[in-house]
C-alpha cells in the first residue's frame, strides 16, 4: 500500500509516497519534470511486494514546503543532498536509487559523488555525461 509521507530536512519539509516495510533495503525513486512522485506508484508497489522499502519524494521546488527562492537552491549538489538527506532520515547508510529525466540527472550526480551510499543505480532517459 501506498501511503503519503512528509520527509522534514533542515528548513524544507518534502511530500513523499512509501510503500512496504522500513525494515527492508531502501529503493529512492527520483521523478522526472513535470511528473511527480506519482508516476512511480505502480513500481513502488511491486518493488513492496518484492520485499523492498520505497520512497518517492516530490523533489525540491515540486513539494510546497519545499521551493526555496533563487535557482542556487536547484543545483544538483543541493538536490544530491536531498536524496542523501532522505536515507538518512531512514537511517539508511546504503540504498538502491532509480531515477527518470531530471531525476536521473540527480542521480547520476549522487553515484558519482556518493557512490558508497549506492546498492545499485538505474538512470531512465537521460544518459552519463
Amino acid at each position: 500500500m501506498i501511503e503519503p509521507k512528509k520527509i522534514r530536512l533542515g528548513e524544507l519539509e518534502f511530500d513523499c509516497r512509501v510503500a512496504g516495510d522500513e525494515s527492508n533495503p531502501l529503493v529512492i525513486l527520483l521523478h522526472g519534470f513535470p511528473e511527480s512522485s506519482f508516476m512511480w506508484t505502480k513500481l513502488m508497489a511491486h518493488f513492496a511486494a518484492q520485499g523492498f522499502f520505497c520512497l518517492a519524494p516530490d523533489l525540491r521546488g515540486y513539494s510546497r514546503n519545499a521551493c526555496p527562492k533563487g535557482a542556487k537552491h536547484y543545483t544538483v549538489v543541493e538536490l544530491s543532498k536531498d536524496v542523501l538527506g532522505m536515507a538518512d532520515y531512514f537511517g539508511v547508510d546504503k540504498f538502491h536509487l532509480i531515477g527518470h529525466d531530471w531525476g536521473a540527472g540527480i542521480g547520476w550526480y549522487t553515484v558519482d559523488n556518493y557512490a558508497e551510499r549506492i546498492i545499485s543505480w538505474t538512470a531512465m532517459s537521460i544518459p552519463h555525461n
